[in-house]
Protein backbone atom coordinates (compact mmCIF):
# COMPACT_ATOMS: atom_id res chain seq x y z
CA UNK A 1 0.00 0.00 0.00
CA UNK A 2 1.66 3.50 -0.72
CA UNK A 3 1.25 6.25 1.06
CA UNK A 4 2.20 9.06 -1.31
CA UNK A 5 -0.72 10.82 -2.96
CA UNK A 6 -0.43 9.97 -6.79
CA UNK A 7 0.53 13.67 -8.63
CA UNK A 8 -1.50 14.85 -10.89
CA UNK A 9 -0.90 15.09 -14.82
CA UNK A 10 -1.31 18.65 -14.88
CA UNK A 11 -0.13 19.71 -11.88
CA UNK A 12 3.53 17.89 -13.66
CA UNK A 13 3.23 19.93 -16.63
CA UNK A 14 2.32 23.31 -14.90
CA UNK A 15 5.89 22.54 -12.50
CA UNK A 16 7.98 21.25 -15.23
CA UNK A 17 6.82 24.36 -17.24
CA UNK A 18 7.62 26.83 -14.42
CA UNK A 19 11.16 25.32 -14.39
CA UNK A 20 11.49 25.73 -18.03
CA UNK A 21 10.09 29.51 -17.53
CA UNK A 22 12.85 29.84 -14.89
CA UNK A 23 15.69 28.27 -17.28
CA UNK A 24 14.66 30.43 -20.06
CA UNK A 25 14.97 33.59 -18.09
CA UNK A 26 18.27 32.86 -16.27
CA UNK A 27 19.98 31.94 -19.51
CA UNK A 28 18.51 35.22 -21.23
CA UNK A 29 19.67 37.48 -18.22
CA UNK A 30 23.15 35.60 -18.80
CA UNK A 31 23.22 36.02 -22.58
CA UNK A 32 22.21 40.01 -21.65
CA UNK A 33 24.84 40.28 -19.15
CA UNK A 34 27.81 38.08 -19.54
CA UNK A 35 29.51 39.22 -16.89
CA UNK A 36 28.04 38.33 -14.23
CA UNK A 37 28.38 34.24 -15.30
CA UNK A 38 32.00 34.51 -14.81
CA UNK A 39 33.90 34.35 -11.59
CA UNK A 40 36.77 37.40 -11.05
CA UNK A 41 40.30 37.23 -9.95
CA UNK A 42 40.75 33.54 -9.83
CA UNK A 43 43.68 33.08 -12.72
CA UNK A 44 45.34 30.02 -11.48
CA UNK A 45 43.18 28.62 -9.18
CA UNK A 46 39.91 25.96 -10.50
CA UNK A 47 37.19 26.98 -10.83
CA UNK A 48 34.63 27.05 -7.90
CA UNK A 49 30.96 26.17 -10.03
CA UNK A 50 30.83 24.34 -13.12
CA UNK A 51 28.71 26.01 -15.78
CA UNK A 52 25.50 24.32 -14.82
CA UNK A 53 26.26 24.43 -10.81
CA UNK A 54 27.12 28.28 -11.08
CA UNK A 55 23.54 29.10 -13.46
CA UNK A 56 21.67 26.94 -10.76
CA UNK A 57 23.16 28.99 -7.68
CA UNK A 58 22.38 31.99 -9.71
CA UNK A 59 19.00 32.09 -11.17
CA UNK A 60 17.44 28.92 -9.57
CA UNK A 61 18.27 28.33 -5.80
CA UNK A 62 19.13 31.91 -4.53
CA UNK A 63 15.83 32.79 -5.95
CA UNK A 64 13.34 30.50 -4.13
CA UNK A 65 16.05 29.75 -0.86
CA UNK A 66 13.66 31.97 1.15
CA UNK A 67 11.02 29.65 0.96
CA UNK A 68 12.75 26.57 2.06
CA UNK A 69 15.12 27.95 4.72
CA UNK A 70 12.89 30.04 6.91
CA UNK A 71 14.29 30.15 10.53
CA UNK A 72 11.78 29.01 13.79
CA UNK A 73 11.90 30.98 16.79
CA UNK A 74 9.88 29.05 18.88
CA UNK A 75 9.63 25.26 20.51
CA UNK A 76 7.92 22.84 17.63
CA UNK A 77 4.31 22.20 18.70
CA UNK A 78 1.14 23.06 16.66
CA UNK A 79 1.82 26.92 16.36
CA UNK A 80 5.24 27.93 15.61
CA UNK A 81 6.73 31.16 15.16
CA UNK A 82 9.02 32.19 12.65
CA UNK A 83 11.79 34.68 11.82
CA UNK A 84 10.17 37.15 8.81
CA UNK A 85 13.46 38.47 6.30
CA UNK A 86 14.18 40.83 3.55
CA UNK A 87 16.24 40.85 1.24
CA UNK A 88 17.76 43.75 -0.30
CA UNK A 89 20.50 42.11 -2.90
CA UNK A 90 18.19 39.81 -4.82
CA UNK A 91 18.59 36.60 -2.70
CA UNK A 92 22.11 36.63 -1.42
CA UNK A 93 21.66 38.01 2.52
CA UNK A 94 18.47 38.32 4.39
CA UNK A 95 17.85 40.62 7.23
CA UNK A 96 15.05 40.62 9.75
CA UNK A 97 11.99 42.80 9.18
CA UNK A 98 10.02 41.37 11.94
CA UNK A 99 10.77 38.96 14.78
CA UNK A 100 7.03 37.14 16.14
CA UNK A 101 4.79 36.44 13.13
CA UNK A 102 2.60 33.00 13.42
CA UNK A 103 2.11 30.24 10.92
CA UNK A 104 -1.30 31.57 10.87
CA UNK A 105 -0.22 35.54 9.82
CA UNK A 106 1.93 33.83 7.85
CA UNK A 107 -1.30 31.62 5.79
CA UNK A 108 -2.89 35.10 5.67
CA UNK A 109 -0.60 36.74 3.96
CA UNK A 110 0.40 34.23 1.44
CA UNK A 111 -3.56 34.03 0.45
Amino acid sequence: MDSNPKTSFLNAIFTYLCYFVILIVGYTNDFIRPETSREKHRTGYAPLYGNFEGFYSRHVFRKVRNCWFIPVTSVPGNHITIMERITLDNGRTFRQFRFNMTLGELKRLVE
